[in-house]
């Protein structure tokens, strides 16, 4: 008879993943595509002051923006993106939701620089 094998690290890691384990990658995108509509720069030049150090709450700041200003605009600018994705299968509604739940509890990607 055969023993079906002990689960490995990767099972294991699965139960305590996030929930947008998987789909990180079209999220993030999506929120930097709204964040560099919000500040008004081109995604290159927006992708080139994140990697200088440049913080988002600088720029901001530097178009006038506190972080509620910002956040707000933000989750404007996103949500059409995320109901795309939404639409398109690649996140759930109830995932969509909690982007935006988490930007308007402020946690916007990328305010203290990248990696925070």
């Amino acid at each position: 008879a055969s023993v079906a094998p002990a689960p490995g690290p990767a099972s294991s890691n699965a139960a305590v993943a996030s929930p947008l384990a998987g789909v990180r990658d079209a999220v993030r995108f999506a929120v930097f595509e709204a964040a560099a509509d919000v500040l008004r720069i081109p995604q290159v030049a927006f992708r080139a002051d994140l990697r200088r150090g440049i913080t988002v709450a600088r720029l901001a700041r530097e178009r006038g923006l506190n972080k509620e200003q910002f956040g707000a605009r933000l989750v404007v600018n996103l949500k059409p993106r995320l109901a795309q994705l939404v639409h398109l299968r690649v996140i759930t509604r109830a995932q969509a939701d909690i982007v935006v739940d988490r930007i308007q509890r402020g946690n916007i990607p990328w305010w203290d620089g990248l990696g925070r």
